[in-house]
């Protein structure tokens, strides 16, 4: 019988599977963290570019709202030098040439100056011309009614007529009138 004699140190078994989850683990948590680190830069630099958009935006939008303000300004001056110095129209005209007759006609008027209007009318009679220069002449904003001409045709009487304004008091009238619509 062969007896074996081992002199050799017996060895224990080296577990291997901690070092392979710790291997795996370390892989993972290095894999995580490159990811984080990866996202990170990309969105810091997505941050900025969009941060740089953002104070284009703004100063683009500053300079157009800048300009609108202008523009703004502009439209205000343009309209209040407009309202100083032309003539209230619609409301004025309407008025002055409401008092006709109903067998009279207007041929046409002209604004001729800022305070002028040239009125061509056609009337049935001279008492009608009469009629209608005085009832323009009570007007608050007529300062004069000079009858410039008359002919006479086969169904009465053209007249032409020239009105001058008063355009302080027009534009009174015109303003108590529109206070009045509102």
């Amino acid at each position: 019988m062969n007896v074996e004699i081992n002199f050799l140190q017996k060895k224990t078994k080296k577990n291997l599977a901690p070092y392979l989850v710790g291997i795996l683990v370390l892989l993972c948590v290095l894999t995580i963290l490159a990811t984080v680190f990866v996202q990170r830069y990309t969105l810091e630099k997505s941050v900025t570019e969009k941060r740089e958009v953002l104070t284009q935006l703004e100063i683009v939008s500053s300079k157009q709202a800048d300009i609108i303000n202008e523009n703004a300004i502009n439209v205000q001056s343009i309209l209040a030098t407009l309202m100083q110095e032309t003539q209230p129209t619609v409301r004025l005209y309407n008025d002055l040439l409401e008092p006709v007759q109903p067998d009279s006609s207007f041929i046409s008027y002209q604004h001729t100056e800022e305070n002028q209007l040239i009125i061509e009318a056609h009337f049935s009679s001279l008492a009608h011309v009469a009629q209608y220069i005085s009832e323009v002449d009570s007007k608050s904003y007529v300062n004069d009614v000079q009858l410039t001409a008359v002919n006479l045709t086969d169904e009465g009487y053209d007249a032409t007529l020239t009105v001058i304004l008063n355009s302080n008091a027009a534009k009174e009238e015109l303003r108590e009138y529109e206070s009045e619509m509102d």
